[in-house]
């Protein structure tokens, strides 16, 4: 990706690879992630972003490197300004975790009507983030495991599309603040600097 010797052909194809692998559209990140790059694979990424000026791949790769763990994120030496933007985004990706149960839990209005399911997903929730413990912040991943295991619950059908519709709305709102949870602007800036 060096731009020594200027080989606009390679430089496209890679570019084109890495927004493949790092994009910005969730559909495209969801259908993408099929095993996780290796970390050290992430941090290149990163560094290339920056170097290169290619910051539209910094929101979801911040986004991956966010779903290690802080002792293995440790042991690669990040540069002082990486590292305190993915503490950053860390933070704020666990808030915005809390704030989409917090608001599904609002949103699954037909609990008087059936069976309610606050307190599986309070529980489920509950489990997931103690087993975690935040180490290693997936937002979009665990609302994901909340809807497959929600679908084990004895809900009526009306709840089930009401959940449902609250966890894919909430895994959007999610993956739209990524950028600014980064402290990266927003997904528009970010794809005006990627068009100049």
């Amino acid at each position: 990706m060096s731009s020594k010797y200027l080989i606009d052909a390679i430089r496209t194809s890679a570019l084109q690879g890495l927004r493949r692998a790092y994009p910005e559209e969730l559909c495209r990140f969801d259908s993408g992630v099929k095993a996780r790059a290796p970390l050290g694979h992430v941090i290149t990424v990163i560094k290339v972003a920056y170097e290169i000026n290619e910051k539209i791949l910094l929101p979801s790769a911040f986004y991956t490197l966010s779903c290690f763990s802080t002792s293995l994120i440790r042991d690669f030496d990040l540069p002082p300004p990486i590292l305190a933007i993915h503490r950053r985004g860390k933070n704020e990706l666990a808030m915005n975790l809390a704030v989409s149960i917090s608001t599904i839990l609002r949103y699954c209005s037909h609990a008087q009507q059936c069976k309610s399911p606050q307190g599986f997903l309070t529980d489920h929730a509950n489990r997931i983030l103690s087993h975690n413990n935040m180490e290693e912040v997936n937002p979009l991943e665990i609302l994901m495991d909340i809807m497959r295991s929600f679908t084990t619950y004895d809900a009526c059908d009306t709840h089930q599309r009401e959940l449902n519709r609250a966890l894919h709305w909430q895994r959007e709102m999610i993956w739209e603040s990524l950028p600014d949870a980064f402290g990266l602007g927003s997904w528009k800036t970010l794809r005006e600097a990627a068009d100049i």
